[in-house]
């Protein structure tokens, strides 16, 4: 046999099992029932699904008929999924529906399943709905994502049951009665349900990516720095929408999932200042950024130029780059394009850095 004959064979195998798996708009084509069913790979591993929830929704799928739903009886969902009451099965379908997994067939209108009475078997129609707006795949799938980027950047620096707890800690539902910090994870599954549209809105996954790495910094007490955000960008530029989605009422994403960051309490962060220094240093920085910002361009220049004579360590990236500059403006020559590429276009935050350090020095020696 050919060396190539078995990937031939396992790979239109493989057409054929997609060929029977999908429509021809890719949307997922219930076949009759032959004992297997073709299922996403996300439903076993989503966040906030509980084993039944998961097998029962797997059941429905495969036992869904010509129809494209599936007529159950309670009764028949217990025996299949050794579920020990009836109760459990009609508690468990009910969790589907309202996490938007499943939607009633047929003439059954309500919010919640109702056994029927004075019936031996209760039975209903059911089927799922589509996956890919789902909340609960969506934050899923993403927390899976992020947790590989981060683990191929940090693996050799965190232990996986460091990484674990941290993940756990936000994704696992908050125990009853026992409430630790705000459930964020479950306010943003919520907020996605309400306003599915802002699944493309990239805000949401730059937050989250902020709510998960500060976790695991406090679980494994290493400081990480993968430049997420440019990841997203530079991963996910052509395909997902960077617009910004208004919600016309309620929060924004950023009151949904604040940053972490803010909540720390105040420490000293800058060696040979004392607390008290550091309070005026925060007051005072607020003020420098205040006031450059409503500077003029000629007003802004002016104070770069003095700034960068001053500091010149904080404008330019070589000493040749400086003396090329003292040289302009000793000769009278224009500078200020020399000057403003040393500080790649960004004149407000270089001048406002400078100041900030000039003020830490003052607070050192003061």
């Amino acid at each position: 046999m050919n060396h190539n004959t078995k990937f031939e064979l396992d790979f239109n195998h493989t057409e054929k099992l997609i060929e029977l798996a999908f429509n021809e708009n890719h949307s997922l084509k219930m076949t009759f029932n032959h004992s297997y069913v073709i299922a996403p790979q996300k439903i076993l591993r989503c966040y906030r699904l509980t084993a039944s929830e998961k097998m029962l929704l797997l059941d429905i799928m495969s036992s869904m008929g010509r129809g494209l739903y599936a007529e159950v009886t309670f009764e028949s969902l217990a025996l299949r999924l050794e579920l020990e009451s009836i109760q459990e099965v009609i508690d468990t379908l009910n969790s589907l529906h309202e996490k938007g997994f499943i939607m009633w067939v047929g003439t059954f209108d309500y919010d919640t399943v109702v056994p029927s009475r004075g019936l031996p078997f209760s039975s209903i129609g059911c089927c799922p709905k589509p996956f890919h707006t789902n909340p609960y795949i969506i934050m899923s799938e993403f927390v899976h994502y992020y947790t590989d980027f981060i683990w191929g950047i940090y693996g050799d620096q965190i232990q996986y049951s460091q990484l674990r707890k941290a993940i756990m800690g936000i994704v696992s539902s908050p125990e009853l009665g026992k409430v630790e910090k705000k459930d964020i994870y479950g306010d943003t599954l919520a907020y996605l349900a309400q306003n599915p549209d802002v699944r493309d809105d990239l805000r949401l996954y730059f937050q989250f990516g902020n709510y998960l790495q500060f976790y695991i910094e406090q679980e494994t007490d290493i400081c990480i720095d993968p430049d997420w955000i440019g990841h997203v960008i530079d991963w996910f530029k052509e395909n997902v929408t960077l617009g910004y989605h208004k919600v016309e009422d309620g929060d924004d994403i950023e009151e949904i999932i604040p940053d972490p960051y803010d909540s720390l309490p105040f420490v000293v962060a800058f060696e040979g200042i004392d607390e008290e220094g550091m309070e005026i240093f925060y007051e005072e920085n607020d003020k420098i950024a205040r006031r450059v910002l409503s500077m003029s361009e000629s007003e802004l220049r002016k104070e770069i130029e003095r700034q960068a004579l001053k500091a010149p360590h904080c404008f330019f990236h070589t000493k040749a780059d400086y003396d090329a500059y003292l040289a302009k403006k000793d000769a009278n020559q224009e500078c200020w394009p020399l000057l403003a590429n040393m500080i790649c276009g960004a004149p407000e935050g270089f001048l406002i850095q400078s100041l900030a350090s000039e003020l830490k020095e003052r607070l050192k020696n003061r």
